[in-house]
């Protein structure tokens, strides 16, 4: 009998906790003919008027549409959904329904143009998007001009339970938005409830259950197109010829429009430093012709020459050169990748330009000088300022100059473009598009692939008449060179260094640092001789530094070369003074490995070092081993001794020798310059 109360007391209590919970009135609607159990039914017509969330979109779109040009386009995106049992956010059947109902109540308004749930998911796969992608107010703001509307509407949907502290009573909040791309700002909102105890709710809540495909993460699992670098720079490409032709009028531009290459950093470093050095050539070569037509003789060709910083033959070694560097820097990877992403703007702006002539990099009918010139401004970007460029840009029959180039700011990168009209000498506009931050990583691969500039090419792919001879090398370097020795009297010397800065820091080997002994002085080139003192002593790499109290006039400063110079093969030379020498001395050779191990001390595992082919005697330990040019690839410590075959007692040079890695004694110098 007690066992029956309990029951029926339990069941008064589950009737009476069904009456206050009346989440489902009525029968399930399901607009999609299909159920969750996956039944076949008989649609059910979803209202256009009547009920409580009907009437709120319809008083929503109305006070919106009214607000709006007639020739505006509405973009309507599903809402999102947060709830406690989903941490991220997801887009559900409710989510696409309520997007339907405000898209058909504007269409119903009548007057702008209104895209659906089917356009904008075409417009979010052309504009590179996940779809989830446009989930919050940021995200809109950010992205939204990749849809192509005017207007975007969008939303959240926050789903509670047991509301007002009564259980089993749901509420579902909704929270439209308009957000106005061209104003950047937020036109409209409302926020409204669908309550479990408003008269046909169910259907509302049963579709607040059920995923939408549109969310790409969600159960339905459905296979989303994959997102491309390529396609990406596209999409930047389109918005940013949008808001420049926002600013442009092509009909009013008479001249030609002239689209270099874009700006990416390392590529236009090259170009600045290949036009200094065109410029240097072309101002040297009118030197000697204005020389020439005082004498009345032909140019001098085969007086050397210098161009930044490289020693050259003659004036047809030069040319050579610059050739070289010329038809390598236009089929880098970067000057590749600037020139598309200007195609890329070409092909979008091009058909607007109907009246004008499009180039990409090439300037046509432009004079050789000219194109020099101006691609060196833009490199720098300085053409606003050069009014040499600009005339030379109109006298070829240019108005328009829409310089890009990639911005950084931080981890993020933009496209941005600078329209220059070179006719009434002006900026016109300038604008720019951030790229999606997920394709950073594609990005720097593109911007960071090595590959060698113009202070970087190598020797090898020089022609053999543009180098310079060891002849013009040491004529160059020879008075940055020293004897280094002890007492006055004693004019041998132990060993040889080189001067390495302006304020007296000369470069030796530790062995010789030791032997000097008393009073150290180094002799230069010109007779002179100056005490020294020891600043640093580095025996594991067997490198000193000294300094010199000063430095005769005209002393030649020596300069390490790049690590990725020293290249097996290499042509070098030792230039030091040995002992029972009256001079310097100069020996070529080549550079035949740069992981010769030799042994310091029995404590201290090898060390690395260099091995060459210069032919070295006692008193070169010290000497600078250089590049054609001058340039220090190491420090050399001395020639290797071999045992002639069969004989117990004779010994000779093998004729390699060994020295310290520059990149090494470069370390060994800068610890030194902290010292001082």
């Amino acid at each position: 009998m007690l066992f029956a109360r309990i029951a029926l007391f339990a069941s008064f209590v589950l009737l009476a906790g069904c009456k206050t919970y009346q989440e489902h009135p009525g029968p399930i609607e399901y607009p999609g003919g299909r159920d969750p159990s996956g039944t076949i039914t008989e649609a059910t017509p979803v209202p256009t008027d009547g009920g409580p969330v009907y009437a709120e979109i319809s008083a929503w779109t109305s006070s919106l549409g009214a607000s709006l040009a007639p020739t505006a386009s509405i973009g309507c995106l599903p809402l999102t959904s947060y709830d406690i049992r989903n941490e991220s956010p997801r887009v559900t059947l409710l989510g696409e329904q309520i997007a339907d109902e405000v898209a058909n109540a504007l269409r119903a308004g009548g007057g702008q143009v209104v895209l659906g749930l089917n356009d904008m998911e075409i417009r979010a796969m052309q504009g590179n998007l996940a779809k989830i992608t446009l989930s919050t107010l940021p995200l809109v703001a950010r992205y939204g001009s990749r849809l192509g509307c005017d207007v975007i509407c969008f939303g959240t949907l926050r789903h509670e339970r047991n509301v007002n502290d009564t259980w089993g009573q749901a509420r579902i909040t909704v929270d439209l938005s308009a957000w106005d791309g061209t104003a950047n700002r937020i036109i409209g909102s409302r926020k409204f409830a669908i309550s479990s105890q408003d008269p046909g709710s169910r259907r509302w809540f049963e579709a607040a259950k059920s995923d939408s495909p549109w969310d790409e993460e969600s159960k339905w699992n459905v296979p989303q197109p994959a997102r491309s670098f390529q396609a990406e720079m596209e999409v930047v490409a389109g918005l940013l010829c949008d808001r420049l032709l926002g600013a442009i009028d092509p009909s009013q531009v008479e001249g030609n429009v002239y689209l270099p290459p874009a700006d990416t950093s390392r590529f236009v470093r090259s170009v600045a430093r290949l036009r200094a050095a065109q410029v240097a050539f072309a101002s040297e070569l009118g030197r000697r012709a204005q020389a020439a037509e005082k004498s009345g003789g032909a140019i001098d060709g085969n007086a050397p020459l210098s161009l930044v910083g490289i020693e050259f033959k003659n004036m047809q070694a030069a040319e050579d050169y610059l050739s070289v560097l010329t038809e390598g820097l236009g089929a880098s990877h970067a000057a590749q990748f600037g020139l598309s992403v200007s195609n890329m703007l070409a092909e979008r702006l091009q058909p607007k330009f109907a009246q004008s002539k499009f180039s990409v990099k090439d300037l046509g009918a432009t004079k050789w000088s000219d194109t020099q010139l101006i691609e060196g401004e833009l490199a720098q970007g300085g053409l606003i300022n050069s009014q040499l460029a600009r005339k030379a840009l109109q006298d070829a029959g240019y108005q328009i100059v829409i310089a890009q180039r990639l911005e950084k700011f931080g981890d993020a990168h933009v496209l941005r473009a600078v329209v220059h009209d070179v006719k009434a000498d002006r900026v016109l506009t300038t604008a720019h598009v951030a790229i999606a931050p997920e394709f950073q990583q594609d990005l720097k691969k593109e911007l960071e692939v090595e590959e060698y500039g113009i202070d970087f090419v190598p020797i090898r792919e020089v022609a053999a008449d543009a180098r310079a001879s060891w002849d013009d090398t040491y004529k160059k370097v020879v008075t940055g060179v020293v004897l280094l020795s002890g007492q006055e009297g004693d004019q041998k010397g132990v060993g040889t260094g080189f001067v390495v800065s302006a304020d007296g820091l000369i470069m030796t080997n530790s062995h010789v640092a030791k032997g000097i002994g008393a009073a150290p002085s180094a002799s230069f080139a010109d007779g002179s001789r100056v005490p020294v003192r020891l600043v640093l002593d580095n025996p594991y790499w067997d490198v000193a530094v000294l300094r010199a109290e000063r430095l005769p006039a005209g002393t030649h400063e020596f300069a390490f070369a790049q690590e990725d110079q020293s290249r097996v093969g290499a042509e070098v030379a030792v230039l030091g003074h040995p002992k029972s020498t009256g001079g310097w001395v100069l020996s070529p050779g080549h550079l035949s490995s740069l992981r010769e191990m030799v042994q310091t001390t029995s404590d201290k595992e090898p060390r690395p070092s260099y091995l060459y082919t210069c032919a070295t005697r006692e008193g070169t330990s010290g000497s600078p081993v250089m590049l054609l040019g001058g340039k220090v690839v190491a420090v050399n410590s001395h020639g290797l001794l071999g045992q002639v075959m069969n004989s117990a007692t004779r010994t000779e040079l093998t004729g390699f020798a060994i020295g310290c890695p520059g990149v090494e004694a470069q370390k060994v110098l800068e610890t030194a310059r902290n010292l001082q």
